[in-house]
């Protein structure tokens, strides 16, 4: 008898090739998985965890992450790329480095046209605490945003470090 290979598909763009006990997925490596007798792929990235509060994940450097992990710094600024315009208040990110993550919670997001507009009202401290000045600080943002990606809209995150110990609902955790 010989083993019969059936087509599933998770998304149009996407298939996994199946047969009775093995799954061999075109998506990439982490999401190779055993498949149970009737055929049906358990992917790695369909696997929710009911009580566990999604949060996204967000790139920052190292010195920017030490800064929010030690309360220096409450306001993350990015431009409106569609991720950054899909983040609400209240959502938890994941925050990560090369070497360390930590969670923060969104407390409320500013939108503004440019980062000058956004320096005059917010306190240029909470964004970049190793800036001397307001003038230091803008120079900073504009090395990393080119102008184009600025003209995107600049979102300012105000973000509050989650403490030990409790879980993304507020309550402490066993």
């Amino acid at each position: 008898m010989t083993a019969r290979k059936v087509k599933i598909s998770t998304r149009p763009s996407r298939s996994v090739v199946s047969d009775s006990k093995t799954v061999k997925s075109r998506l990439h490596k982490g999401c190779r998985r055993k498949t149970q007798s009737s055929g049906q792929a358990m992917l790695a990235r369909n696997i929710k965890h009911r009580h566990a509060a999604p949060a996204r994940k967000m790139r920052i450097k190292k010195p920017y992450y030490d800064a929010i992990m030690s309360g220096r710094k409450t306001l993350e600024v990015r431009v409106g790329y569609g991720s950054i315009k899909r983040l609400q208040a209240g959502e938890l990110l994941q925050l990560e480095t090369s070497h360390e993550s930590g969670a923060v919670r969104i407390k409320s997001i500013r939108i503004y046209d440019n980062f000058a507009k956004m320096l005059a009202a917010e306190d240029w401290r909470q964004i970049v605490p190793q800036a001397k000045d307001r003038a230091e600080a803008l120079q900073l943002l504009q090395k990393i945003y080119p102008p184009r990606k600025e003209k995107l809209g600049v979102y300012a995150i105000e973000i509050a470090k989650l403490e030990k110990g409790k879980s993304a609902k507020g309550k402490k955790s066993k």
